[in-house]
């Protein structure tokens, strides 16, 4: 059995000439490497097909035949492939997998680097689209780009392969969280077993459970946040978060989503619901995380393990292995060599375009490793209330009590996040710069973050702030 965090996930796309594995060929292959929850690494060429692409296959992936013709061949590629594949603990993973496959298969067998048919890679094969029909709503659809729009990911260049399997790598995270969370799944074996198992339904909740969420339906927004399941002794039994918390309601209510027992109890069990409104992503997915250790909810059992002192040293050990270049060495000293447990210097603000606000920014203030506050704002507007809360957050001396040991679920909560959004984001380590050319930095990565080419926009004020 492999354990979720010992595996080393392949999720993978290709682009080909045709629909048939024998007859055609690939033209771009990548590869997205996770490990325990985290995107560590990629792979991606494009590849020499020696085949005619046709037009409508090149319209649509935007692959020419010029492209590929001075690509390598596949017989410069797939060894590296392969080689992925005999690594301990591989997983393949794709979206329709046995399409990816089936042209993957074929390809090294093509190229000499099987015997034969018989001497196959024993590799685990996983299907993100098998999951996402069991687990997802029934209102979404369940291609690459829908998936990839519920769960806020963005995808710059759709079917090309590269786009496409960074997307799937994503959302598969998200899965595997779900996975883990609702149907406590914690093997790969387990996840393919639940991904070819036939779809069915357990027995709907009780009139009195769905009695008691019909209460909150009419009440509860149609906004990102968290919703707090609570008990008969007022105890937070389960913590559960959403883009929409409407539509997680409701598909508790139709039971669409849940297809758990350990949900159908849940649902059984509570007697109050409460929810915290967000303004972003990653306001949820930390809110989510802090809100549950505190409360240390008996169904949110995935989270017991934060308690074991060899998972919180198997957790650490990979933190520091999987450092990515948006944490490099130069602005990123992770963790004191002295003291494992303490945050060097994590202080930085990111940019990212809100879409939902035009000609609008977010702002989002991580210091020592902790989500601290989240700004929308114009990019024309009055920068006296960021400087402000500049000041606030990385300028004043905290309390000696306030000083916290780090928290690594949060720092990958973040790393997670940045990795996600890394195409369009931009950074601003504070690093050892005073307060001054802190803050000038800041305003100058907002004044330039759309090439001066917008209008002045109304300034938002967040309201997430953490004392």
């Amino acid at each position: 059995m492999i354990p979720i965090s010992e595996a080393n996930f392949i999720v993978m796309d290709v682009e080909t000439t045709g629909a048939s594995p024998t007859e055609c060929r690939i033209t771009d292959i990548s590869c997205i490497f996770i490990k325990n929850l985290e995107i560590i690494g990629s792979f991606s060429s494009l590849i020499n097909p020696h085949q005619h692409i046709p037009w409508y296959i090149q319209r649509m992936t935007g692959i020419t035949n010029k492209m590929v013709m001075t690509a390598p061949d596949a017989n410069i590629v797939m060894p590296k492939i392969k080689e992925l594949f005999l690594q301990k603990n591989a997983c393949f993973v794709a979206h329709n997998s046995q399409f990816d496959w089936n042209f993957v298969y074929e390809t090294l067998l093509r190229e000499k680097l099987f015997v034969d048919k018989i001497s196959n890679i024993e590799i685990p094969n996983i299907c993100t689209l098998k999951i996402a029909r069991k687990i997802m709503p029934q209102t979404i659809k369940k291609n690459v780009g829908s998936l990839a729009a519920y769960f806020d990911i963005p995808i710059q260049n759709r079917h090309r392969a590269y786009d496409d399997a960074f997307a799937t790598a994503n959302f598969f995270i998200e899965m595997l969280l779900i996975l883990q969370d609702h149907y406590e799944i914690t093997t790969v074996e387990e996840i393919i077993e639940f991904q070819n198992k036939k779809q069915t339904r357990i027995s709907k909740i009780n009139n009195k459970s769905k009695i008691k969420i019909q209460k909150y339906q009419k009440h509860i927004p149609k906004q990102s946040g968290i919703i707090l399941f609570i008990g008969s002794n007022r105890e937070v039994i389960y913590i559960s978060r959403a883009k929409n918390l409407s539509e997680h309601l409701n598909n508790f209510v139709n039971q669409i989503e849940v297809k758990s027992k350990k949900m159908t109890s849940v649902l059984r069990k509570f007697e109050k619901i409460e929810w915290i409104l967000t303004n972003s992503e990653l306001e949820t997915n930390v809110l989510e995380n802090r809100k549950i250790k505190f409360f240390e909810p008996k169904y949110n059992k995935f989270y017991d393990r934060y308690n074991d002192d060899k998972y919180n040293n198997d957790r650490y050990n990979n933190f520091v292995e999987t450092k990515v270049d948006l944490f490099n060495t130069d602005k990123f000293d992770a963790i004191n060599q002295a003291n494992k447990q303490l945050v060097e210097s994590l202080n930085f603000i990111a940019f990212l375009p809100n879409s939902k606000r035009e000609k609008t920014i977010d702002l989002y203030f991580i210091c020592n490793g902790k989500f601290e506050n989240m700004f929308t704002i114009g990019t024309k507007s009055n920068m006296s209330n960021i400087f402000d809360k500049i000041h606030d957050v990385y300028y004043i001396e905290k309390p000696e009590w306030e000083s916290e040991l780090i928290d690594i679920d949060e720092v990958r909560i973040i790393k997670n996040w940045l990795k996600k959004y890394e195409r369009i984001l931009k950074l601003e380590y504070q690093d050892d710069l005073d307060e001054l050319i802190f803050g000038e930095n800041v305003e100058n990565t907002v004044r330039n973050f759309y090439d001066e080419k917008v209008d002045d926009s109304e300034f938002y004020i967040g309201t997430f702030i953490y004392e």
